[in-house]
């Protein structure tokens, strides 16, 4: 899972494994290998990478909420598939917002 994440999350960013390795101080093909499991990035490799990719090393393991995912339902809003998590958190306050007012 780890390995899917990273080249997913490569992808995502438009890099190609020469250029995350590049960005990371690793190999291409320590990429690549963590890329298909044939190894696993130590701590500080994963903090890199994370770093590199603009998110979380809970996100790379694959252990954290992905709410761009999530179908959420209020007021009769719904976040778009490619709303931030930031994004995320200021409509949520919005939408209190709004509920406050009604009370």
């Amino acid at each position: 899972m780890i390995g899917e994440n990273i080249s997913r999350l490569r992808i995502r960013k438009s890099l190609t494994a020469q250029q995350l390795a590049e960005r990371t101080g690793l190999t291409r093909e320590q990429v690549l290998r963590f890329e298909h499991g044939e190894a696993r990035p130590s701590d500080i490799q994963l903090s890199i990478l994370a770093n590199t990719l603009d998110v979380t090393v809970p996100r790379i393991l694959g252990t954290d909420i992905d709410f761009t995912r999530c179908n959420i339902h209020v007021n009769g809003g719904l976040p778009s598939d490619e709303t931030s998590l930031e994004d995320l958190r200021e409509w949520i306050r919005e939408m209190d917002r709004k509920n406050a007012l009604r009370r």
